[in-house]
């Protein structure tokens, strides 16, 4: 395939995106987020199994919007967390605990095995600096000595931007997960140049 058949084939697929913000690719509908560029959306684990390290395996298998690789998502500022709080404010994507509280969606943060407890070594699993927290008050706590992965969170029947510490667990009551796409910057410009020349060709057929 020519260079030229590739882009207008990427830019049939990626022009709705690139007006409205929103495609759907490998399952996900994705969302823009004009602080960073970068593309989000909520997931339904597919499967019995609903544990952190299964939902993070199914977003690695996704494929972005533009072709880039996925993760789960990785919340590094408060703007950044609320957005993505916007995108699962909805009771479809919470479960309610034994402790009667709400749980949110997975997200891409975690404790490596041997890790200080409660709040010793989180990271992203992008490696990112984990240099901003959104925990709800008194988490994390290790409840269980079993919490190491990164959800939303919300006392009672509540929901918000806040996180909580939960277990990695195949039997989770956790049925979703956020994710998070980069785009290329090569892919972008490509798209980009594309999305010129078809605009400037239609301002010359209409003789604007």
């Amino acid at each position: 395939m020519r260079v030229s058949e590739m882009i207008a084939m990427n830019l049939k697929l990626c022009l709705p995106l690139l007006v409205v913000g929103a495609a759907s690719t490998s399952s996900a509908a994705w969302f823009q987020w004009s602080g960073n560029g970068h593309y989000y959306d909520v997931v339904r684990i597919t499967g019995n199994d609903h544990s952190w390290s299964f939902a993070n395996a199914q977003a690695q298998g996704l494929t972005g919007p533009t072709g880039s690789p996925v993760h789960l998502a990785t919340l590094t500022s408060a703007a950044e967390n609320e957005f993505v709080f916007s995108l699962v404010d909805d009771p479809t994507f919470w479960r309610i605990d034994g402790a009667g509280n709400n749980e949110g969606p997975y997200l891409g943060g975690f404790q490596a095995l041997g890790s200080p407890e409660p709040a010793g070594s989180w990271q992203w699993v992008t490696g990112e600096s984990w240099d901003y927290t959104a925990w709800s008050p008194g988490e994390p706590n290790n409840s269980g000595g079993n919490e190491d992965v990164l959800v939303f969170f919300g006392a009672g029947n509540s929901r918000t931007p806040r996180w909580n510490d939960g277990g990695n667990l195949s039997n989770s009551i956790i049925e979703y997960y956020v994710v998070e796409s980069v785009p290329e910057p090569g892919t972008m410009v490509a798209l980009a140049a594309a999305l010129g020349g078809l605009v400037a060709r239609r301002r010359n057929r209409s003789g604007s």
